[in-house]
């Protein structure tokens, strides 16, 4: 797929995270589990991005499912506003990084 579907998936993770008024919490966890979870190591530009994405994934998969909760529900949702926020920057933040390689590389990349 590609640096084109990565960046597909950030921009909807990002845009779907700034469009909400549901709470960091439960922002971050519908960015992950809906967009970012799907991006793969072939989809990045360079290790250090898939890097921080497995950072990412940690992060938001460490406390075990509860009940019919996901694992990243089960995190997201121990997390205080402030440490969910931080993540959220941190998708901003690759967003970033996967754009400008996407946009260096011209459409044609992966």
């Amino acid at each position: 797929m590609g640096v084109s579907y990565a960046w597909e998936k950030f921009f909807s993770a990002v845009h779907g995270a700034i469009g909400s008024e549901r709470s960091p919490q439960k922002r971050l966890a519908n960015a992950y589990v809906f967009d970012i979870i799907h991006v793969a190591r072939e989809d990045v530009p360079n290790a250090e991005i898939w890097q921080r994405i497995q950072k990412l994934t940690d992060a938001v998969t460490c406390k075990p499912a509860r009940d019919d909760e996901g694992t990243v529900e089960a995190t997201t949702s121990t997390m205080s506003a402030e440490e969910a926020a931080k993540w959220l920057d941190e998708i901003v933040s690759l967003f970033s990084e996967i754009a400008r390689a996407y946009g260096a590389s011209g459409p044609s990349f992966g």
